[in-house]
């Protein structure tokens, strides 16, 4: 079943088409499940990642969890994370999401040296609460947010990818299960709104190993990371 997942996965996705990326200081598209600004108003990161099961997006969000977790003013505030996967069903994306901010929590608890119990009352009672799950089954959000497809195969699997896959590997960040109806050509990216529903930033991935800059989101949404 896995293996049939996988190859389906690597198929040339039939609809590609895509909007045009929203711009920077405009109004965010609205689409029937996403419309701006949100009640109560509140900043939000809107992350596509790419199929449920890749280590980018593991990666991706274990960088976050990290970053929120080392940062308490950023951790409190009100800004909120939507994660838009496009399995087939709410039940694989859940559980592909609980498992990877599960693990990510455990290694920053790993190298954590202070008070673990604070740590983890952080963690269940203000990190893990800012995400929320919005299935994108058919990418129809994405594709409104301008992620259609990667251009080539070697955007897809190229040199820069399998070194990354090699260093992710090396930390224990591999492959999971391939959740029926992923797209393994879909572009990933985020777009980061403010509480008047403005967009502040914006990345789209024109290579599947290309990782997000959290740091620059929330820097234009006027968080000070440093």
């Amino acid at each position: 079943m896995f293996i049939v997942t996988d190859i389906l996965s690597l198929l040339p996705s039939w609809s590609s088409a895509a909007a045009e990326p929203p711009e920077v200081g405009q109004k965010a598209p609205n689409v029937e499940k996403l419309t701006f600004p949100l009640d109560p108003a509140h900043p939000v990161l809107l992350y596509f990642p790419r199929h449920c099961g890749c280590p980018y997006p593991e990666r991706d969000l274990n960088n976050l969890v990290t970053l929120l977790l080392s940062s308490p003013p950023i951790a409190n505030s009100d800004f909120q994370i939507i994660v838009l996967p496009h399995a087939n069903s709410e039940h694989e994306a859940t559980r592909w999401l609980d498992a990877v901010l599960n693990s990510s929590f455990q290694r920053f608890e790993k190298s954590f040296s202070g008070d673990e119990k604070h740590l983890e009352e952080t963690w269940n009672t203000v990190v893990r609460p800012k995400f929320a799950l919005l299935p994108d089954t058919d990418r129809s959000i994405a594709k409104s947010y301008g992620l259609g497809n990667l251009p080539s195969f070697t955007s897809l699997l190229g040199k820069g990818g399998l070194t990354e896959l090699s260093r992710l590997r090396s930390q224990g960040i591999v492959n999971r299960r391939t959740a029926p109806g992923s797209d393994r050509w879909a572009a990933h990216g985020s777009c980061w709104v403010d509480a008047e529903g403005i967009v502040r930033y914006y990345e789209k991935g024109e290579e599947a190993h290309m990782e997000c800059n959290w740091k620059a989101g929330l820097y234009a949404l006027g968080f000070n990371t440093t």
